[in-house]
């Protein structure tokens, strides 16, 4: 048997565009990242730096840069941010501080859909930062009008957002077939 030897964003091409076909992958779940490949069988990627360093428009981001707005509420109006203190079972604001020192990234972003639907400046810049990065990943590859594939929880779970993601797409790459990766990353493996 021939054996490859890999990782996740090898399984997310082979699931989108097959072993050897050219495309982009755009993958928002908890972290972020944009990989593609051209003609020439050429790899290259943008974001994916983890959650210390980067993947903006993930739900790792989006969740805390909510967070972040909501203490900032807080602080100028006295407006406790009380869904997510509801979804978190704590009294007050104050208690954030020790929740958020605790908790993991997938916590952390699992909070993401809080705040998508409800600040469009977030979700429009969360779409911006992944168009952008599909943009320079083209640019990388020489990709003109590339297919491209969203995938990950927070775009295929989220479809306001999947929306403006594809949009900015279109318009920084215009002529791009732009699709909704139905199957798991991992049936590329």
């Amino acid at each position: 048997a021939e054996v490859f030897v890999g990782n996740d964003l090898d399984s997310g091409l082979a699931a989108a565009f097959g072993v050897s076909q050219p495309g982009i992958l755009v993958i928002s779940g908890t972290g972020s990242v944009v990989i593609g490949r051209n003609a020439k069988d050429e790899t290259a990627r943008a974001g994916g730096w983890g959650h210390l360093l980067g993947d903006h428009g993930s739900g790792y981001w989006i969740a805390l840069t909510g967070l972040r707005a909501a203490i900032r509420e807080y602080d100028r109006r006295g407006r406790a941010p009380s869904r997510i203190l509801r979804r978190l079972c704590l009294n007050n604001p104050d208690q954030l501080v020790d929740w958020i020192q605790q908790a993991g990234k997938e916590e952390i972003a699992s909070l993401a859909g809080e705040f998508i639907d409800d600040d469009a400046g977030l979700m429009l810049q969360a779409a911006s930062f992944l168009a952008q990065d599909c943009h320079a990943v083209a640019g990388k590859l020489g990709l003109e009008r590339p297919h491209v594939a969203l995938a990950g929880g927070v775009l295929k779970n989220h479809r306001k957002l999947g929306i403006l993601v594809i949009n900015r797409i279109r318009t920084m790459l215009p002529g791009s077939k732009v699709t909704v990766l139905h199957c798991d990353t991992a049936e590329g493996a």
